[in-house]
């Protein structure tokens, strides 16, 4: 299962790149961006992903593959891994207050969105998001 939401979320995330404009965070914003459309989107598995958060094994990897995405950005290290668990803190939170581990709704999305909305206007060359820049395929 978790292969398959790793390869679900990169597979996302490359689409989000691509619109990615050029800036010293552009894999960074990619990722907060990509995070943010999977926290939204109506037929996420909130259960799935914290389960990705809370154990040692997943979460490390998870890490690695994050810092791997971002590494060739040129923005500091330091800074992009606390926006990187930043947005991870918020989807794992809004995974955890979901009402459902089969559906997000629409009533439990407004304060993620504005969180790592608000995270993302930090970065350099970022845009505000916009339903748009959301990955619109997560698994």
């Amino acid at each position: 299962m978790f292969e398959h939401l790793l390869a679900g979320f990169r597979e996302g995330l490359l689409l989000v790149l691509q619109s990615e404009p050029d800036g010293p965070a552009r894999h960074l914003r990619a990722y907060v961006r990509s995070i943010q459309g999977h926290a939204l989107h109506p037929v996420a598995r909130p259960g799935r992903w914290a389960l990705v958060f809370c154990r040692p094994r997943y979460r490390a990897i998870w890490s690695e593959f994050a810092q791997e995405l971002c590494a060739g950005d040129a923005f500091d290290p330091a800074q992009s891994a606390a926006v990187r668990h930043a947005a991870e803190a918020l989807w794992y939170n809004h995974a955890l207050a979901s009402p459902s581990t089969t559906l997000l709704t629409a009533s439990c999305t407004p304060a993620p969105a504005e969180s790592v909305g608000a995270l993302l206007r930090t970065l350099p060359g970022a845009a505000p998001a916009t339903p748009d820049d959301r990955d619109p395929t997560p698994p």
